[in-house]
């Protein structure tokens, strides 16, 4: 693990050292740039699982000002003619529980309760003429019982009214959450009323350490994916369905291994019973007017691990520009 780490800890400084040989024009640019505000609710209630990935909820921020981090010198910035930038910081709550959570007692080969919370910075780069997105992102903050994954998840269940969650004092002990996502889509072919995008991504440090290979096929009264990203205010009304398909191979996953650091978790997945190769499919409504976009999604991915059955879950965001 302390390899893999290390990996990581490299791989950051590289992406930091491309962003520093940029010149000063990228900021004379950034100033440009519309702002926005947003966030996201997934959770798996849509379903009627409630079990695996149970909830998360994002929260951002994207204005100009956010390229004068520090932070920003660890986002990737490959400025070519034609390029938009987006910077922003994003809040991020995430909760994953076992199947048998009306039962207390430790859950052996089941899937242990795991909950995550950190703030991100990251950077959008966008080209419509050549077809490409590149984003980025840099989180830091913590998994485990500081991540408060059981003071949530009994607020929601009490709610909704639903059976109290048992067996939290079993969840994934307390570690560090240090992590770089990088992604890259590209435009494949483009027509009317339709688009076929295909993208690379990976994610690198304490919790996540994985490469996936997608494809997103959009239709509707769309302009290009690659033009999308912040809309015109006076765009007036669209709406589009994508269909994405991934596969995911996870080198390191502490949502089911345990923290890469504190090593006393009391229920963890023991890596040889892990499917490290998995499969997802999303579907995703967008509604779009002017400044203000819904996006409804879907998913389903295969078992994580051997004993495990696929999943479904729902999710819901709001963004507004201005």
């Amino acid at each position: 693990m302390i390899k893999k780490f290390f990996i990581s800890f490299i791989t950051l400084f590289s992406f930091a050292s491309i962003a520093d040989a940029q010149e000063n024009d990228y900021f004379e640019e950034d100033k440009k740039l519309k702002s926005s505000f947003g966030f996201t609710m997934d959770n798996d209630m849509f379903f009627q699982t409630d079990y695996y990935y149970s909830a998360g909820e994002s929260i951002w921020l994207i204005n100009p000002i956010i390229s004068k981090s520090p932070f920003n010198r660890l986002l990737v910035s490959v400025l070519n003619l034609g390029d938009v930038v987006y910077n922003g910081v994003k809040i991020d709550h995430k909760l994953f529980t076992p199947q048998d959570t009306p039962n207390a007692g430790l859950k052996v080969g089941d899937r242990p309760y795991a909950s995550s919370l950190s703030l991100s910075q990251f950077q959008v780069i966008e080209n419509v003429d050549r077809g490409y997105r590149i984003t980025s992102q840099f989180s830091l903050g913590v998994i485990g019982e500081y991540a408060f994954g059981e003071q949530f998840q009994s607020i929601i269940h009490a709610i909704t009214p639903s059976e109290a969650p048992l067996g939290w004092e079993y969840q994934i002990s307390n570690d560090l959450l240090l992590n770089y996502f990088a992604k890259f889509d590209k435009r494949v072919y483009e027509a009317n009323y339709f688009e076929w995008i295909v993208s690379a991504s990976t994610n690198l440090g304490t919790v996540n350490n994985d490469l996936a290979l997608s494809s997103t096929v959009r239709t509707g009264t769309l302009g290009s994916f690659f033009e999308s990203y912040s809309p015109k205010s006076d765009s007036g009304f669209s709406t589009w369905l994508e269909l994405s398909y991934q596969i995911k191979y996870s080198a390191y996953n502490a949502y089911l291994e345990g923290g890469m650091f504190n090593k006393t978790s009391p229920n963890i997945i023991q890596s040889d019973q892990i499917n490290r190769l998995t499969q997802q499919i999303g579907l995703h409504l967008n509604l779009q007017y002017n400044s203000h976009r819904v996006v409804f999604d879907a998913y389903r991915i295969s078992p994580e691990f051997e004993t495990s059955l696929w999943h479904m879950w729902g999710g819901i965001s709001y963004q507004y520009w201005f």
